[in-house]
């Protein structure tokens, strides 16, 4: 009989540690879990500061601003020239019109 208490609380010590290391090991994810959510809070706070200061230079310099956008509208411009003058060349010559024509104006 004393043999088989002696199994039983050997089980029932091997269980006690089987719970204490689930539990410490919901404690570690907990914590883990915590972590996550303040580095994404970090984060979070980062792009905020960056959209503030983009919004506070918007603000203070709207003539930086307006130039910006002024030279991105040249870009573009320049961009829509040039793709112009690929297409009028394309037509003008001969694969390239073939093959222009028949992407682009299909029969």
């Amino acid at each position: 009989m004393f043999s088989r208490v002696g199994e039983l609380s050997g089980q029932i010590k091997g269980l006690v540690a089987d719970f204490d290391r689930t539990v410490a090991n919901f404690y570690n994810n907990v914590a883990d879990f915590i972590t996550l959510v303040a580095e994404f809070d970090h984060v979070v706070a980062n792009i905020y500061n960056v959209i503030s200061d983009f919004l506070s230079v918007i603000a203070n310099y709207p003539s930086v601003v307006a130039v910006f956008c002024y030279l991105i509208a040249v870009f573009v411009n320049t961009i829509a020239i040039f793709v112009d003058h690929i297409a009028d060349f394309s037509m003008s010559s001969g694969f390239f019109s073939v093959t222009f024509r028949f992407l682009v104006m299909p029969a």
